[in-house]
């Protein structure tokens, strides 16, 4: 019996402390989710330098909510480019990837040039169906080294990649810019690729050429 006492008494420590162990788990992470929010709120009523804080530490956090809140923050012009360059690294991250990929090609229409080249360079490095359709968005932006980058990374990513085939859907959709070396690029890229489809687009290309 006396044994018996003694397991019974450890087996309810054990249990207590577990039950503390996860109570503090649980105090750690609403500490965290408020010093979070905090942190977003500082996006828009603190000062400069507290917004350019408040940016680094949504970079370091490795979170959804920390994503949004830079996604937030592209529309701060004082902030903006290091928000998008934050977003750019967490978009090679599996775990964060897929709203950082948004992020990105919500800031190809920011009014920044260099926050959309950042965004359109994000986007080139990181191989997915939905970043080449934010490439392919770039094509239509609003100045010419944003669709330069573009049209390079389109003509890579058609030559194989796992969206090989919208690539040339993208490198077509070049064909209609206004700027002569990005039409050349993507002719370029087109003519590295064996398919119908590729083929078809450098017959729209001499078309054009020829008019």
């Amino acid at each position: 019996m006396a044994s018996a006492s003694r397991i019974l008494g450890v087996l309810l420590l054990l249990g207590a402390m577990g039950a503390g162990a996860a109570a503090t788990d649980a105090d750690t992470s609403d500490a965290e989710d408020r010093a979070l929010e905090a942190t977003i709120a500082e996006l828009h009523s603190g000062s400069k330098e507290q917004r350019r804080f408040a940016v680094q530490h949504l970079a370091d956090a490795q979170s959804e909510r920390a994503t949004e809140g830079l996604i937030a923050a592209l529309d701060d012009s004082r902030v903006s480019e290091a928000a998008v360059a934050a977003l750019a690294q967490r978009a090679q991250q599996p775990s964060l990837s897929r709203r950082a990929i948004e992020g990105l090609i919500h800031a190809l229409d920011n009014r920044k040039a260099r926050v959309r080249e950042s965004a359109v360079h994000g986007l080139a490095d990181v191989d997915t169906q939905r970043s080449t359709e934010g490439l392919i968005h770039a094509l239509d932006g609003a100045d010419a080294e944003s669709e330069r980058a573009a049209v390079t990374a389109l003509a890579r990513r058609a030559r194989g990649s796992v969206s090989d085939e919208r690539a040339v859907e993208g490198l077509i959709h070049a064909l209609d810019s206004d700027e002569s070396d990005v039409r050349r690029q993507a002719v370029d890229g087109l003519r590295a690729v064996d398919s119908e489809r590729a083929r078809q687009g450098l017959e729209k290309a001499a078309a054009a050429s020829a008019r």
